[in-house]
């Protein structure tokens, strides 16, 4: 259940603002009891478990007592005394002036003279809250004009806290830790004591299950005296449910040869469970419990039981704490596929497998043939004829685990049939005689070819005949043993002729030239045709020289060929310059020379036909060459017995100049040079050198970086020169030169801006680059901006030099805000003011039209803020502007008007507001007759009351809130009525950061 807080009995109230009752009533049936020492509270929560009664018990109180001397000054210190620390807690003891601030307290013992309060502090137990006791004392004697101030302190009351109850009083391994919250600020904090069953306090707030009591201490401050509430109440921390989620059978489970968890595991908040599996054959047998999942890998039926060990019975209800269930493994089905005949098997005198393999998931396919045995291997077969193939799983030690699988397949090995190749007769046979072969080998797949010729006996060797005629020839395929795993073959009988007569052939190389046919074995052949020729290339002739066989007696076709002597002709080539010429000449295929008349070839001596070399004649003029810049040149020289025939030289080369002067040119001349078989030859380039030009070069005056020169003429010849009396005088380069001086030339500064908007004018020479550099005055120019214009800064950097200012500008543009919309919530002479944050704003000033004027009244960094002082019902212009890149945006378009509250009439509480941390107190003035007092908020459109207290209080301190602002009203019950009139007007807001 969600918390309540009892603050004194308070009762909670809901008021919607749309319908406004003309009384505020009790919205439940809470009930608050108090007596001296226990708070008993009922609360009804509308829930099914009808009221909830908690009582209450707290830690023991401290009553602790101080006492400390006075002593005199420079004399002995006293000791403070302390009593009642019937806990033993560890004591700290603090010193401060009377009258001073707390934070003054420091646990060093004074020494000076004067008048002083001493603090004890003493640490919770185990039993006991810890405790504060005070005592005055004096440093005697005391400094004049000291003043001793003594003052009667308050006791607190049941109605000056507030008391907290613990999210849930169910068992959740958390501190059921409670609350107290002061209604007054300068009261002590206040300590919970907690105590069990047998009265024995304890160290902190309890966690288990069971019935406890609690205590409220509260230590002594400076208004307070120290007070002890004893029996404040009794509650129980009832058992939580351990939420047992009973262990299931895993269901659907089939043997897979793996181990499979047979129980979906249950679970418990306290303890752990345990299983084991019971051995249905042997009940009485007990196996161990254990906390993992029971497994099991075979098909079967299994009991598990299951039950929860070591549950916190103290704090937990532990239900069902036990059971018991069946689980099965299934046998399995494996995966067949079962074995396929291969269909269209032939006899091939081999072990042919006969099915296709079958496969399974799992163990493994066995086959047999006919009787055979069983084996994994696939079945084969050799014969030809019908086969049985059966089949089956073999599962090994898992056979119990899977559905039994088996079958058979009928498979046909049909008879071969032999591919048979006929023999061939050998055509073209001639009597020769002797015994000759009449026909090229058959071929059989199978079986042996055999053959007979005419009456004779079959035989596998090839048949043969030496007889000239006609001769038959049968042949046949012999299966011997497999003959009934063949089909039978039959063939034709082969005519096969020996002949006894042959062909003489005469050929002229490619040409047959003559052809005699029936030429009778033993005969000589004779040519009757014209004699052969041949013809070659032009310079070839040949002449025909016989037969390349000897004429003999025919025994078989023969071809004779006819051939030739070769002889290839030199022709007749003139003599040159540098090589011999030669006479027409004939060189024969036999190695020797020939001269040939047309009808014979003559025999002649080698190199007889030689006509030795003319030689060269060079006696010319050369023809010469020059390159391009005339530095190099050439003389070639042509033979005139042959112009393919030349001599190329190279030239010596020799040059002279004689220079041009001013008003008369020169003369440059190139002589080339060669010597050949004696004789000297040359050749000349002659070039006029033109006369020497002067160009005037205009008098310059020298500058701070840069010589200057006197008025000079540069000649076209590479010198210098100046007029002098009319005539070209020669001058040294260096004594045309002016040198430099020491004065600069300066034009406009550079501006050199800096950080922080510093500025540094450089000056620069004209002439050198050289360099000086000033400080300029910087001067700012702001223009603010606006929620539709932007603003700028405007930096003018000025410096003198020479009696003239140089200036340089630089613009910072300051771009618009977005604009601050302000809202207010009305108070007693006073608007709590909240706004819009802006992006980039610095900070925020709180504007007010007076007179006319907008007056800046407060600046800030926050959102919000209560502008107090207000006439009540008079209305004030106010805006919020930011200050962005360091200057106020001065747009007050989006001011609003802003009004107090008008004046409470007699009878409403007047509220003030103190906000701490995240906590708030509100203290109102009171109200003649208030039987209670409401504290309501304004939450989704409607008033909703969140707290009462009694008439007699006037003050409310608030848990811990979050952040924001809260529209807040505070209401009094008189005669029985809540008096809700003005509600809004006399609202006020409260803030929390």
């Amino acid at each position: 259940m969600t918390y309540k807080r009892i603050i004194s009995g308070l009762l909670a109230l809901s008021l919607t603002a749309s319908m406004m009752p003309t009384a505020i009533a009790d919205t439940n049936d809470d009930s608050n009891t108090n007596n001296e020492n226990t708070n008993t509270v009922t609360i009804n929560n509308e829930n099914t478990s009808g009221q909830m009664i908690l009582t209450l018990n707290v830690k023991g109180t401290l009553d602790l007592s101080l006492e400390m001397a006075d002593w005199a000054y420079k004399s002995e210190a006293s000791e403070p005394v302390l009593t009642g620390n019937t806990g033993n807690g560890d004591v700290t003891y603090y010193y401060k002036p009377q009258g001073a601030e707390d934070s003054a307290y420091t646990t060093e013992k004074p020494t000076a003279e004067g008048a002083y309060t001493v603090k004890a502090e003493v640490a919770e137990t185990e039993g006991y809250y810890g405790g504060t006791a005070y005592a005055d004392f004096k440093i005697t004697p005391l400094t004049a004009g000291m003043e001793i101030n003594l003052k009667v302190k308050k006791t607190i009351t049941r109605d000056d806290y507030e008391f907290i109850l613990p999210d849930s009083l169910v068992y959740d391994g958390k501190a059921k830790v409670f609350g107290v919250v002061n209604n007054n600020t300068d009261m002590p904090e206040a300590t919970v004591e907690y105590y069990n069953a047998e009265g024995v306090k304890l160290d902190s707030a309890p966690v288990n299950a069971g019935k406890f009591t609690i205590k409220v201490v509260y230590g002594e401050n400076e208004e307070y005296k120290a007070v002890t509430f004893d029996n404040i109440g009794t509650f129980n921390i009832v058992k939580a449910d351990a939420h047992v989620t009973e262990p299931k059978a895993v269901e659907d489970l089939v043997f897979d040869g793996n181990v499979h968890d047979l129980v979906e595991a249950g679970s418990t908040k306290s303890g752990e469970i345990k299983y084991r599996i019971v051995d249905k054959e042997q009940s009485n047998v007990e196996n161990d419990w254990q906390t993992i999942i029971p497994t099991a890998t075979n098909a079967g039926e299994y009991v598990v039981e299951w039950k929860v060990f070591d549950a916190d019975e103290n704090n937990w209800n532990v239900e069902p704490a036990e059971g018991r269930f069946f689980v099965t493994i299934a046998e399995a089905n494996a995966k067949v596929t079962a074995p396929k005949a291969i269909d269209d098997l032939v006899f091939n005198g081999t072990g042919q497998e006969l099915v296709e393999a079958g496969s399974t998931s799992d163990g493994v396919m066995e086959y047999k043939v006919d009787e055979g045995e069983w084996s994994a291997d696939l079945p084969k077969a050799t014969d030809a004829g019908k086969h049985i193939v059966y089949y089956r799983v073999n599962f090994g030690d898992d056979k119990d685990n899977y559905v039994p699988v088996s079958g058979d397949v009928d498979v046909e090995i049909a008879k071969a049939t032999a591919k048979v190749t006929a023999p061939k007769a050998i055509e073209g046979l001639k009597y020769n005689r002797e015994e000759q072969t009449l026909v090229e080998a058959g071929s059989t797949s199978g079986g042996v070819m055999e053959y007979r010729v005419d009456e004779g006996e079959w035989s596998a060797d090839l048949p043969k005949a030496t007889d000239a005629g006609d001769h038959f020839v049968y042949c046949r395929v012999n299966f011997g043993d497999d003959a009934e795993n063949w089909n039978e073959v039959d063939t034709d009988p082969i005519v096969v002729n020996i002949d006894n007569t042959f062909t003489v052939t005469w050929k002229n190389g490619d040409k047959t030239i003559e052809t005699d046919e029936l030429v009778e074995f033993g005969t000589v052949p004779s040519y009757d045709g014209e004699e052969p020729t041949m013809t070659g290339e032009d310079n070839e002739v040949f002449v025909f020289s016989g037969w390349d066989k000897d004429i003999d007696e025919v025994t078989e076709d023969v071809t004779l060929n006819a051939t030739f002597k070769k002889y290839t002709r030199t022709d007749a080539k003139e003599e040159t310059c540098d090589e011999d010429g030669n006479t027409e000449y004939y060189t024969g295929d036999d190695g020797f020379y020939y001269t040939y008349d047309g009808t014979d070839f003559t025999k002649i001596d080698e190199n007889s036909w030689i006509i030795e070399a003319k030689g060269h004649n060079y006696n010319v003029r050369p023809i010469w060459e020059w390159n391009e810049d005339w530095s190099e040149a050439t003389a070639t020289f042509v033979c005139a017995n042959d112009s393919e025939h030349t001599v190329v030289l190279e030239g010596i080369i020799t040059e002279s100049t004689t220079a041009g002067k001013i008003g008369e040119k020169g003369e440059h001349i190139i002589v080339a040079t060669v010597e050949f078989n004696g004789r000297k030859y040359t050749n000349h380039k002659i070039t006029k050198m033109p006369a020497t030009t002067v160009k005037k070069i205009a008098a310059k005056d020298a500058t701070c970086s840069e010589e200057g020169n006197i008025e000079y003429y540069a000649g076209s010849d590479g010198k210098f020169y100046v007029l002098e009396d009319g005539k070209y005088v020669e001058i040294a380069i260096e004594d045309t030169v002016i040198p430099v001086n020491d004065v600069h030339t300066f034009g406009e500064p550079t501006f050199v801006w800096g950080e922080n908007n510093t500025v540094t004018a450089v000056f620069k020479c004209n002439d050198c680059g050289y360099e000086e550099s000033r400080d300029a005055e910087v001067e700012l120019v702001k223009t603010a901006p606006t929620y539709t214009e932007n603003g700028k800064y405007v930096y003018t950097a000025s410096v003198e030099a020479d009696g003239v200012v140089y200036t340089d500008s630089k613009e910072v543009t300051i771009y618009s805000p977005d604009p601050i919309d302000v809202t207010y919530t009305p108070g007693d002479k006073s608007v709590n003011l909240t706004w819009n944050a802006v992006d980039g704003a610095e900070k925020y000033g709180i504007c007010i039209m007076e007179n006319g004027q907008w007056k800046k009244i407060e600046e800030g960094y926050k959102t919000r803020y209560t502008l107090t002082g207000l006439q009540p019902d008079t209305k004030y212009t106010v805006t919020v502007i930011p200050m962005v890149q360091n200057i106020w945006c001065s747009d007050f378009t989006h001011a609003i008007e802003v009004q107090a509250n008008s004046e409470m009439p007699a009878g409403f509480p007047k509220v003030e507001t103190q906000v701490s941390g995240s906590k708030f107190k509100l203290d109102w003035t009171a109200v003649d007759g208030a039987e209670k007092y409401g504290i309501a908020v304004y939450q989704g459109g409607k008033w909703v009351v969140k707290a009462t207290v009694n008439g007699d209080v006037t003050s409310f301190t608030s848990p811990e809130v979050a952040a924001g602002t809260y529209k807040m009203v505070v209401c009094a019950k008189v005669n029985g009525k809540w008096d809700t009139r003005a509600l809004n007007s006399r609202a006020f807001g409260v803030t929390i950061e």
